[in-house]
């Protein structure tokens, strides 16, 4: 399962790409999350999950509860779990509950501006911010 995901990643991710990881980044002791980090492209932006102790986030030089960003001309909301409420002109991007493709996300009372960046949400591959914006569109 490992060498998939990380060969997955690898596929989309560019060396030089900047990376934000929604949380739960290994689910395995600190020497194995190390392991798998080393092996990935990119940087990667740690947004702490429910799952990542400390002692795995000290794997990453940025490690955040939760981060406000604007790409291109719009805010988005990054946290591991999705939110309740958020402003009307933004979007909101999360990973901790797990959705499947074709799930029926209205179980979760999510709204059109919030999208699961999961793995299990998008054929187990890291999404690109062109592919987010398809879909929240």
């Amino acid at each position: 399962m490992n060498d998939v995901l990380i060969v997955n990643w690898n596929s989309i991710i560019g060396k030089d790409d900047i990376v934000f990881h929604l949380g739960d980044f290994a689910f395995c002791g600190v020497t194995k999350a190390r392991e798998i980090k080393e092996q990935l492209n990119g940087k990667i932006v740690l947004i702490k999950g429910n799952h990542d102790y400390d002692s795995t986030c000290k794997l990453f030089d940025d490690v955040y509860q939760q981060l406000h960003i604007n790409i291109e001309d719009k805010s988005i909301y990054l946290n591991h779990f999705p939110f309740a409420s958020f402003p009307n002109n933004c979007y909101q991007l999360f990973g901790h509950i797990h959705l499947c493709k074709g799930e029926n996300v209205n179980k979760y009372n999510l709204n059109s501006r919030q999208y699961d960046v999961g793995v299990d949400n998008n054929n187990y591959r890291p999404v690109s911010w062109i592919e987010i914006k398809k879909q929240i569109n």
